[in-house]
């Protein structure tokens, strides 16, 4: 009906084909950019004829697994059909988290920036040549000015980085995901959605997980009284955005329609 789209979401260790001589046993949950160049094609292969196969459409919009997004996936997203990405994740980095024993692990989004742009494949935290587009997942600093939090950034030392990070957020100078937690109230929301219409942004693009809609299908979400608070934040949430004008698309009708130009008179309301 075109009111929703099925993209692909890269996971290695639940895709085929398995390499155990690459992934060993899974218990590490690869990330899609520690594995070989022809095992991550394959991968991506499987997964969207999975995809066709079921929605009846091939995917044309993707996000890395674990966010595990570099520039060596843009060929083989392009050359698969696929037109978006929304990997990239703006002032954050993932440094901390493992992978395959001895790979690159979790990748560092410090550098990248909220806009929209059609990436590098050297640096996927800029813009570039390709004819990928990224949509970075919405991530701002909807209290502080960002420059306090690069200040911060700057003097961190080495080894030091989480705690400090950690102060940061409880003092309010880090970034804010537009994604709700167990806590998040629809007026924290709406002020980093007010705050891209600051930035001009020409689009805000929200994330969560499928199984936070489930009972018990993330620690955040325990029961459904925990489920029936984010379905109120979200109603609320999407009430105000829709009453200021914004209108909901898909990544692909986002990116087919995307002039890289801002709209005469002020930001696209997407």
């Amino acid at each position: 009906s075109g009111r929703a789209e099925i993209g692909a979401h890269l996971h290695p260790w639940t895709t085929p084909p398995v390499d155990r001589s690459v992934e060993g046993d899974q218990r590490h949950h690869p990330f899609p950019h520690e594995l070989p160049e022809d095992l991550l094609e394959a991968k991506l292969a499987t997964l969207t004829d999975a995809v066709e196969k079921a929605a009846g459409r091939a995917p044309t919009s993707y996000r890395a697994g674990r966010f595990g997004f570099t520039g060596l996936q843009i060929a083989p997203l392009l050359s698969a059909g696929y037109v978006v990405d929304c990997s990239v994740t703006p002032y954050v980095s993932h440094a901390h988290l493992s992978g395959l024993p001895g790979g690159r692990g979790g990748l560092d989004f410090r550098a990248a920036r909220p806009g929209t742009y059609y990436l590098d494949c050297d640096d996927c935290t800029r813009p570039g040549q390709s004819s990928l587009l990224e949509v970075p997942v919405t991530i701002l600093f909807p209290r502080w000015p960002s420059r306090s939090w690069r200040a911060c950034q700057a003097w961190q030392v080495r080894g030091a980085g989480r705690p400090v990070n950690r102060l940061i957020g409880r003092l309010g100078h880090g970034p804010r995901w537009l994604r709700p937690w167990r806590n998040t109230r629809a007026a924290g929301l709406i002020r980093i959605y007010r705050a891209a219409q600051t930035l001009a942004l020409p689009c805000v693009e929200m994330m969560f997980h499928s199984s936070e809609l489930m009972p018990g299908g993330s620690p955040e979400f325990p029961d459904q009284a925990a489920v029936e608070r984010l379905y109120g934040v979200l109603e609320k949430t999407f009430a105000f955005m829709a009453a200021d004008g914004c209108r909901s698309v898909t990544l692909t009708e986002f990116a087919r329609n995307f002039s890289g130009r801002p709209e005469k008179g002020g930001p696209s309301r997407y």
